[in-house]
């Protein structure tokens, strides 16, 4: 017995549509562990190969699409400097300077600001 073409190619087209989602959720998953969680727990005295085992990345931005992280304090904001790394996540981030010895002196938690892409509302919708 044989199926019906048209059955047969509905079920063709409904499996390259599920391979071809989930293709496009893995490329897109985070690769990286900048949360919340983390943040809070970047304390001073830490070296940049702690922070980084923390985060699971090197410092940078690792949004996409690239947004920017901004402050809000009421203290004040310490611009940049060669020893200053941002790590940037897709929510949160943070500035942290390292001192001579290479440990964290301070740092900074800072807030992502970007546009929200589609797949992740549909991802956030479906809570993955």
């Amino acid at each position: 017995m044989t199926i019906p073409r048209r059955p047969l190619a509905f079920l063709w087209l409904l499996s390259c549509l599920l391979a071809s989602l989930g293709v496009v959720w893995w490329i897109t998953a985070s690769t990286h562990n900048i949360n919340e969680a983390t943040v809070a727990m970047v304390q001073d005295g830490m070296t940049e190969a702690e922070v980084e085992a923390l985060f699971g990345v090197p410092a940078g931005n690792h949004t996409f699409p690239q947004a920017e992280m901004f402050f809000i304090t009421g203290r004040r904001i310490l611009a940049p400097s060669p020893s200053c790394k941002d790590w940037v996540g897709d929510e949160v981030g943070i500035r942290v300077a390292f001192n001579a010895n290479g440990r964290v002196s301070w740092s900074q938690r800072g807030y992502v600001a970007g546009q929200v892409s589609l797949i992740d509302r549909v991802r956030r919708w479906l809570r993955l």
